[in-house]
């Protein structure tokens, strides 16, 4: 969460996950953590701020949001998603069908309340 932008304490976050955490596993899915970054985006609901976060994301400054940018970023926050999983992601997202996403592709999905929950 610190990597996007949000300064959280162990507890916030696990509070976070309980709170998404549908079948109670005590891990989230791809759609659990979409719901739960949607509604902690919401909180910051700005376009500068979905920005910032693209900016984070995007660890190689290309524009895009890849399988690579994606691979990095979780193993920096603990998270270890299979490479399945990172492009199950990307097509959520990636409206224009490239294999990306780009900014503006970002924005429109972190901002779908209806995905969530």
């Amino acid at each position: 969460m610190r990597a996007l932008g949000f300064e959280m304490t162990k507890e916030r976050i696990d509070q976070m996950i309980d709170e998404v955490d549908k079948d109670g596993n005590g891990a989230i899915d791809f759609e659990e953590f979409v719901c739960m970054m949607t509604s902690k985006i919401e909180e910051r609901d700005t376009q500068e701020e979905l920005k910032k976060a693209f900016q984070i994301i995007d660890q190689d400054s290309d524009g895009r949001i890849s399988v690579e940018d994606i691979t990095k970023i979780s193993l920096e926050l603990g998270e270890s998603f299979t490479r399945e999983e990172i492009m199950e992601m990307i097509e959520v997202a990636d409206f224009d069908g490239d294999g990306d996403v780009d900014e503006k592709e970002f924005v429109s999905i972190m901002k779908r309340t209806s995905y969530c929950c």
